[in-house]
């Protein structure tokens, strides 16, 4: 394994990327129905910690194979702000928001962070964003309205718990989109692998100030209980990262970020066979209407431009970026 590289490995056998990218989504989407079984025996911010805790002890010896490699001090505020909004907060809100709001409701709000960051571009950074974009955040907002609120206006009627659960989701977009504009920065100094152990550990160094909570009695979780957990923890916070990160190296960041609309599809077949729940049309409705949203709201003009071109000629190719 090549220093400074937690991911950089060699095989003799050659994987396309699209199947480290489907692999991937399937791990990510089967997190919210491995929460929502452990939610009822493990409290919200306590799973989230020993999630973590779990991901940072596997870390260590890769840490150490990587020839320990080190962060700027100017850049320690800013890898903190990436663990505490993409670890800390983001966990603390969804498993939050899982007590009471359903599998297949989370997968589709937590699908909104590509509209958050274009509202953090536009608010924040002064970025220009196109009419298309503005239609697609407008679009994802109103669609998310539908979800939580199950397409009633009668807030008499509402199941409070559901809605609050599904706000708090709706925030870990925001947490996301924090997250993801302050490590833009820092991607052009370090390896994608070296900040995700960093803000993989700072963020499980923060969660414990969460955790204002009965602690739970670990000698009655079972075996089935304990599998879900190191499953979280190996897999959902460290296989997937691995091939995610394995997937970019191949192919552009546009295509592999198409394979994210993927995870409220998968949790949701997941939900309804292992957690019973049912998907209703304003489920289905306001779905749909988040996932095409996101999308247009993360099409940048360029994209607009090339796509218009290749719908006039089909035979038409976008370049790969290692291609340019």
């Amino acid at each position: 394994m090549a220093k400074g590289s937690l991911f950089k490995t060699t095989s003799a056998l050659s994987v396309h990327p699209s199947l480290y990218l489907l692999l991937t989504i399937i791990i990510w989407a089967s997190t919210f129905i491995n929460l929502k079984i452990l939610l009822p025996h493990i409290p919200a911010n306590t799973l989230a910690f020993a999630r973590f805790l779990i991901a940072s002890l596997v870390f260590v010896p890769w840490f150490i194979t990587m020839g320990k490699p080190r962060i700027r001090k100017r850049d320690y505020p800013r890898v903190i702000v990436c663990g505490s909004t993409g670890v800390t907060l983001y966990n603390f809100l969804q498993n939050q928001g899982l007590t009471t709001a359903g599998a297949i409701d989370g997968s589709i709000l937590a699908s909104m962070a590509p509209v958050f960051i274009a509202l953090l571009a536009v608010t924040v950074l002064r970025e220009k964003i196109s009419g298309i974009q503005v239609l697609g955040i407008v679009l994802a907002l109103l669609g998310s309205a539908v979800v939580v609120t199950n397409g009633s206006m009668d807030l008499g009627h509402m199941d409070a718990g559901r809605m609050a659960g599904d706000i708090l989701i709706l925030l870990t977009g925001v947490c996301w989109a924090i997250y993801s504009t302050v490590l833009k920065g820092l991607l052009l100094r370090y390896d994608p692998s070296v900040l995700l152990v960093y803000t993989t550990w700072i963020g499980t160094l923060l969660l414990p100030l969460a955790m204002l909570e009965p602690s739970p009695d670990w000698a009655a979780l079972s075996l089935s209980g304990w599998l879900h957990l190191f499953y979280l923890g190996l897999f959902a916070s460290g296989l997937a990262y691995l091939l995610w990160n394995k997937a970019l190296s191949q192919v552009p960041a546009a295509t592999a970020g198409a394979f994210l609309y993927l995870i409220p599809l998968f949790a949701s077949l997941m939900a309804a066979v292992f957690l019973h729940e049912r998907l209703g049309v304003f489920t289905v409705l306001g779905g749909l209407a988040v996932l095409f949203g996101t999308y247009l709201a993360n099409l940048s003009p360029a994209q607009e431009v090339t796509n218009s071109m290749q719908a006039s000629d089909p035979a038409g190719k976008q370049p790969r970026a290692n291609d340019m």
